[in-house]
């Protein structure tokens, strides 16, 4: 589920802040974006807690896509993590399997959606 993750929170940071730029957020405030608008409003399920989100946001720390404190509970990427993190989107937006299995463009646009209603 990483790299959905990932994606998730490529277009929560691209409708919230200036993508150019590093940036620190808060876990809890991905966290409602994750189980409120993704989960309760778009009815995907990725993470079935925050234990479980956590979990994935470790491992993308442990992969150098994002900084991970989880003393702070915050998320933490520089400019070069900012660009790795919208290209793992994009490539994830082109895969070749998109067209093959419409459910995952079907994820995608969802994602989006929640995104859009932040």
């Amino acid at each position: 589920m990483w790299l959905y993750t990932c994606y998730m929170l490529y277009t929560f940071l691209k409708k919230k802040i200036n993508m150019e730029k590093g940036i620190k957020i808060r876990f809890n405030d991905f966290a409602d974006f994750v189980f409120g608008k993704v989960w309760g409003e778009q009815g995907l399920v990725f993470h079935d807690s925050d234990e479980d989100l956590e979990k994935d946001l470790k491992y993308l720390s442990r992969l150098g896509i994002v900084k991970y404190h989880e003393d702070e509970k915050t998320i933490e990427l520089d400019e070069d993590k900012m660009r790795m993190l919208e290209q793992i989107a994009k490539d994830l937006e082109h895969d070749p399997l998109i067209d093959k299995m419409p459910l995952l463009r079907e994820y995608l646009e969802r994602i989006k959606r929640a995104a859009e209603a932040l």
